[in-house]
Order: C-alpha cells, then sequence, then structure tokens
C-alpha cells in the first residue's frame, strides 16, 4: 500500500513538532568519547580544588594578566580581537572565541565555515573541566596553535590597533616578546589528554626501577627535526644550524658523553640527514630513563609534554637556553630544578661533563625536578591551573551576563558543544524541517 504524499508530510511534521520538547530536555549525556572523564582523577582533582594554589601559579596567572588589570575586558573587545585575528590569518590557521554560560561550553561558527561534529582535545578537555568544577560565565578566545607566534607568522598579528580593544588569547606557549603581555598561557593540551595521565604513571613507575645509581653518566635523546618551524612541513636549507641537528653532530664527538639522534625527519630531508649520519632508531621512555643527563630542546615550540615527563623522571634535565615559555616555566630554577644549556647547544659536552663531576649535586637537581613535577605537573594540577586562569579572566571581564547569554542563545552561530547528543538531535531536526518546508 502506497502512502500517500500529503499523509507523509503531516507524519514528518508533526514528529518534527513532537521532537522540539524533547530534544530541548534531552539528558545532558557527555559520551566517553567527548571528553576524558572515563580516566579523569575526581578525587585526586577535587583536594586540589579545596587547596590554596602554588605560589607560582598565583604569580604567573597574575602576569599574564597584568595588561588588564586597570581596564576590564569588554565583550566589544573580544569581539573585536577576534575578528581582526580572523582577518589576519588563513582559515587554516586555528583560532576560536567560547564561552561558558552556565558551566556549558558554547564555540563561535563564522558564516559559511564547516562546523566539525567532533570535539578537539581543548575542547574535550575543557568539557571534562566543567563536569568536575563550576566555572563561572566567561567569554575567551583560544588559540590551539603550537604556540604564540609562530615562526611564520607576523609577531603582532594579533593586536588591535586601539589597545583598549585589545582582549587576551589564551595559548599554549608563547615568545618572550613585548606583544606576549596579550597571551594568557594555559597547560599544552597533551597535558591535559588522557594519555599523560598513562605517561606520568609510566615514568612513576620507571622511577621505583631506575634510581640515580643505576644509571648511565650520558645524556641521551632522541626526536625529530622540528626546531625550523616551516608552516608546510618542508625543512630549510640551513637545517646544519637547528639545535637539534647540532646535538646530534655532539653525540659523533663525543660518544661515550652524548647518546642523541633523529629518529624521524621529513622524507626530503632524510637522505641529507642519513649522509649526516645523525639518524638513529627511537628509543623507549625506559631507554631514555637509562641516562642520567636528558636535552630538552624546543621543536616548532615548546616541548611538551617532553619536558614534563623528563622532569618527573630520576634524570637531571638539560633544559636549553629559550624565548620559549609554558605555563609552568617561571616557576623553574636553573641547577635548582634542571641544568641550563646554551641554545646552540655549544656547551652541551661541557655541562655533561661538570654534572659527572658533580654527581651529588646533579642528583639534587634531578630530585627538586621531580619533586616539582609531581607536585604541580600531573594531570589534576593541570587542570586545577586552567580552571584558575578562567576564573581569573572571568573576574577581569566587565560583561552584562543576562545580556550575553540572550544574544549567544539567538545567535545561530553560537552552538553549545557542552552535549554533542543533544545538538546532533537538534541537526537532525533542521534537517528533516529543511527537507518538509
Amino acid at each position: 500500500m502506497k502512502i500517500k504524499k500529503p499523509f507523509f508530510f503531516l507524519i514528518a511534521t508533526s514528529i518534527c513538532i513532537l521532537a522540539v520538547p524533547v530534544i530541548d530536555k534531552s539528558l545532558p549525556i557527555v559520551r566517553a568519547k567527548e571528553s576524558f572523564r572515563e580516566t579523569f582523577p575526581e578525587k585526586a582533582f577535587h583536594t586540589k580544588l579545596v587547596s590554596t594554589p602554588p605560589r607560582w601559579m598565583l604569580e604567573q596567572i597574575k602576569s599574564d594578566f597584568l595588561p588588564f588589570k586597570e581596564e576590564k575586558i569588554t565583550i566589544e573587545a573580544l569581539e573585536k580581537t577576534f575578528e581582526n585575528i580572523s582577518l589576519n590569518v588563513t582559515d587554516k590557521t586555528p583560532f576560536y572565541h567560547y564561552r561558558i554560560l552556565d558551566n556549558k561550553l558554547y564555540k563561535f561558527i563564522p558564516e559559511g565555515r564547516p562546523f566539525s561534529d567532533t570535539d578537539s582535545t581543548f575542547e574535550k578537555a575543557f568539557k571534562t573541566l566543567l563536569i568536575y568544577a563550576k566555572v563561572p560565565d566567561v567569554d575567551f578566545i583560544l588559540c590551539p596553535m603550537d604556540g604564540m607566534p609562530e615562526p611564520y607568522m607576523p609577531t603582532d598579528f594579533f593586536l588591535v590597533k586601539d589597545v583598549k580593544d585589545q582582549a587576551p588569547i589564551l595559548a599554549q606557549a608563547k615568545l618572550t616578546q613585548p606583544s606576549s603581555k596579550y597571551i594568557a598561557l594555559i597547560p599544552d593540551q597533551f597535558s591535559l589528554h588522557k594519555n599523560w595521565q598513562g605517561e606520568a604513571q609510566e615514568v612513576l613507575d620507571l622511577n621505583r626501577e631506575l634510581n640515580w645509581e643505576k644509571k648511565r653518566d650520558v645524556a641521551i635523546w632522541r626526536g625529530g627535526l622540528t626546531d625550523i618551524g616551516t608552516p608546510n612541513g618542508q625543512f630549510a636549507s640551513n637545517f646544519s644550524s637547528c639545535p637539534r641537528f647540532l646535538l646530534c653532530k655532539q653525540s659523533l664527538a663525543s660518544p661515550l658523553l652524548v647518546d642523541a639522534g633523529l629518529n624521524w625527519a621529513d622524507h626530503e630531508m632524510e637522505e641529507v640527514l642519513k649522509r649526516s649520519d645523525v639518524i638513529k632508531s627511537g628509543l623507549t621512555k625506559k631507554e631514555h630513563l637509562q641516562g642520567k643527563y636528558l636535552p630538552v630542546l624546543d621543536g616548532h615550540m615548546c616541548t611538551y609534554p617532553g619536558f614534563q615527563w623528563r622532569l618527573l623522571s630520576n634524570s637531571v634535565c638539560l633544559k636549553q637556553q629559550s624565548n620559549q615559555i609554558q605555563w609552568f616555566y617561571s616557576a623553574l630554577k636553573p641547577y635548582v630544578h634542571y641544568i641550563p644549556i646554551e641554545n646552540d647547544m655549544k656547551d652541551l659536552v661541557e655541562k655533561v661533563e661538570w654534572a659527572k663531576c658533580h654527581d651529588e649535586e646533579a642528583s639534587r637537581i634531578s630530585r627538586n625536578g621531580r619533586e616539582f613535577a609531581e607536585n604541580n605537573l600531573l594531570i589534576e594540577d593541570n587542570y586545577f591551573y586552567l580552571y584558575l586562569v578562567l576564573n581569573k579572566l572571568a573576574a577581569l571581564e566587565k560583561i552584562d551576563l543576562q545580556e550575553l547569554r540572550y544574544a549567544t542563545k539567538n545567535d545561530p552561530r553560537w552552538k553549545c558543544i557542552q552535549y554533542r547528543k543533544k545538538l546532533a538531535l537538534i541537526k537532525s531536526y533542521q534537517k528533516v524541517k529543511r527537507i518538509f518546508n
């Protein structure tokens, strides 16, 4: 029996009408893949929430928001800053505008831009935080790139003409330069990902097996030739002056003190690097931690969570001097938490020899670095820091929240992505509605 078209249209319309209240009241379920709640250390995080934040955290956050101490951040400034960034970057350069309203995450999708049905790592992290903590209503701009600005970008591309219209930008790394005062640091996406929890635990387990006395007097490093910073993956002709390459050359000159090699590179560079004899096979965490000395070198930007797991180990970090920083760098002191080395690796062998001759002091530096990481860089600490940043930002904003809620609700460019199940139902309903209208 063939169903008549008018009757089918009536049924479809009725379903759509009935679906509206069902969708609107659908359970606020966050699917497993939309957050990191399956492995999140809820108890440890809540312990952090009711504790007094470490002094370094408060000082770093205060420093990052110092330009906004006198002038409150307005919604107009946030919109102008985001609009200015959008004009100065390509569609492939990721900058996003978010709002947290009533503990739900909203994302701004400009007209004509595609809207992904899946969450980024940062979005999963924000949603995880909102599951376990009450965050004040706040509007913010996020840069999920390796850092700001990356080497191929103008240093001031994110600045508006009138400083009164400048809003802060949240980023996972930045350069120490004047324009960076408008960038507020947050934990990187890898340190907020559930994988960091497992990675950190792996190192902690290895620490019980590999204490200082069982390690070799050698600096061990593996990585890729990523310290050139080109956006298209092509390596510059002056690769031989890059610190990572220079580190590997030190390994050839002093093999008893340095065991370093590139274990992956761009296909076009692979043959060149093979001729330079710097290609080596990769190493496991355990094989890395068999060395007392672990060099820490920048990539496109800071190495994360490479610095964190090296700090967490029973080895001592040989930290490259750099103008690239993350949220926790200011808390670390040379010869207290790490041994500094020059950016171009010229004193690397000298510092390894110093550490060998001052074994007890090097061991103490290793312990200090490990204790700092254990108390400040585990996943619950990283979410605690993110929580503190959002609270500070909310306190600095001068926004009519009732008006903001109304504007967000009535602007189709703002999507609530807290509950993807609900959003998927709404999209399905709108699709059916378009078909039969």
